[in-house]
């Protein structure tokens, strides 16, 4: 895969994040096609680009995926505490890792989250979580293989 260069983006005004953000709602569209109840709200993905561009390397980080000067994965990490109670732990969360279809089995999600778990351990954490849309078999045979192992279950009511 020598024609793929993955990278962290760091400068705010990198035109890339328009990139990103088609990604964004295409990950979306995937996620509701396998069983995701909260839909993206309107102009979800020009409100979750900001709130990364305002923490971006301080709270999180933004992988990319470069083809050919197009942007065809992302991976987005942050980081936040875990409750007192729970010894306030710094943790790694995996908030978002998307591949364009036409690119995925070709090791490019394994990529990103080797430099997502490099960042993580710079940022001295403690561990890694992240969440899975209940039907995305495919998702969750990634997860387990790239040794993450499942804790917990999320059910949802909506009153």
């Amino acid at each position: 895969m020598n024609d793929l260069e993955i990278i962290a983006l760091t400068d705010k005004n990198d035109p890339r994040f328009e990139e990103v953000i088609v990604l964004f709602r295409q990950m979306y569209k995937f996620m509701d096609q396998h069983g995701l109840l909260m839909p993206l709200a309107d102009d979800g993905e020009n409100k979750w680009i900001r709130a990364v561009k305002n923490t971006l390397d301080k709270f999180c980080t933004l992988i990319i995926v470069v083809h050919n000067d197009k942007v065809v994965g992302f991976a987005h990490g942050a980081l936040r505490f875990s409750p007192d109670y729970l010894g306030t732990l710094k943790t790694g969360i995996v908030t978002h890792i998307f591949v364009s279809q036409e690119f995925r089995s070709r090791g490019i999600g394994s990529r990103m989250l080797k430099k997502l778990q490099d960042w993580f351990l710079q940022k001295d954490t403690h561990s890694i979580e992240i969440q899975v849309v209940a039907d995305n078999k495919e998702a969750m045979l990634f997860w387990e293989k790239t040794g993450y192992t499942l804790e917990l279950k999320q059910y949802r009511k909506f009153l």
